[in-house]
């Protein structure tokens, strides 16, 4: 086992990249050295180890499926809504890094001296770089060609985890979590421009997009749909992205989820917000009343929830008594649990607006 120093060392001497990369992973990737050499004194078992993560713990799973260093060490993983298909390539890395450094006032070769920067230098230049429109500035794994030789996901899912299942979803309204998300009622034109935006779409692209929603669910409200499209953009997409190629590897099977369940609080404005299954995965929902209310309904889905959670870390299936059959994921049926006061299987859910979405993505490559 390399020690982080020979790792760190190795990687400053790389041809890749003029600046050490993935060295957050590499150490996750020493804590799951650990794991393997030391779990079975402490009665687990080091064949059977499963990683997740929600949101960017979820893309820290996602490129663990794609490194070399990570092979072997994990059995199962799970990604809520956390995919990340793409990682960042290595010349917009290398410009990031640049403009960081020019806004701190060092070279390339005095990259030690940021141990010298206070925690508020170091945010107040990330936050000029993003301010200055560099669109490369984005703070994710690197395709650096040697600790992560190629994308996640992207043209195809990684061989290096062939043989791991993966259970992979996310909420519905992921966007109701963030600050900035406005929840109040909103008159048409502004939900056409909030969808615009979401987008960074053209009209046509929008209304696109705006009449799919609409045929999915006529009753939509516009500021369900604007709050529907942010929330598909950031989680949803690529998660249909990342389930779909794993199944297509035919060597391990993926299960998609969806988390529908509302919840009351703030006047129910939130909704199916972004990390609301938390609590309900890790099977302690009142320490989390304060996103899900204190209703007697919740532990019906709570008991589901963890008990899936639970199968599959032993199993790779999350299949458990008291919801319904959970088929793997594929192109032809979609088949993707529904988490609710009623669980249900649906397949190919949402139609028309994963093919929208889809139609948008690709037309911007």
């Amino acid at each position: 086992m390399w020690s982080r120093s020979q790792l760190i060392t190795a990687l400053t001497l790389s041809d890749f990249c003029i600046w050490p990369s993935n060295v957050g992973m590499l150490d996750i990737v020493l804590a799951l050295e650990w794991v393997h050499e030391n779990i079975s004194a402490l009665g687990g078992d080091p064949g059977n180890v499963t990683i997740f993560g929600q949101s960017g713990g979820g893309k820290k799973v996602s490129t663990l499926m794609a490194m070399p260093a990570a092979k072997g060490l994990f059995h199962r993983a799970i990604v809520e809504s956390g995919a990340m298909p793409r990682g960042v390539p290595v010349d917009d890395a290398n410009k990031s890094t640049e403009a960081f450094l020019a806004k701190v006032g060092l070279k390339t070769d005095q990259v030690d001296q940021l141990l010298q920067l206070s925690k508020e230098q170091i945010l107040a230049a990330m936050s000029g770089v993003g301010a200055a429109g560099n669109a490369a500035f984005r703070m994710e794994p690197v395709v650096d060609g040697r600790t992560l030789p190629a994308n996640p996901f992207d043209p195809a899912a990684s061989e290096l985890s062939s043989n791991v299942p993966l259970l992979i979803g996310s909420t519905q309204d992921e966007a109701g979590f963030f600050p900035i998300t406005l929840l109040d009622p909103i008159d048409e034109p502004t939900m056409r421009a909030r969808v615009k935006q979401a987008l960074h779409s053209d009209d046509a692209a929008a209304d696109r997009v705006i009449a799919a929603y609409r045929k999915d669910q006529p009753k939509i409200s516009n500021i369900d749909l604007a709050l529907q499209v942010a929330s598909d953009i950031f989680a949803w997409n690529d998660s249909l992205e990342q389930a779909e190629r794993k199944a297509a590897l035919g060597k391990a099977p993926a299960y998609m989820y969806y988390f529908t369940w509302s919840s009351p609080v703030r006047e129910g404005k939130l909704k199916a917000f972004h990390t609301l299954e938390i609590p309900f995965v890790f099977d302690n929902l009142d320490a989390g009343e304060s996103m899900t209310g204190n209703g007697e309904d919740r532990y019906a889905l709570e008991d589901k929830m963890s008990s899936a959670w639970a199968a599959f870390a032993r199993t790779g299936n999350p299949n458990v008594k008291g919801l319904p059959n959970w088929p793997a994921y594929n192109a032809e049926t979609r088949a993707t649990m529904f988490f609710d006061n009623e669980c249900k299987v649906v397949n190919d859910p949402r139609r028309e607006a994963r093919l929208a979405l889809g139609s948008v993505q690709l037309a911007r490559t």
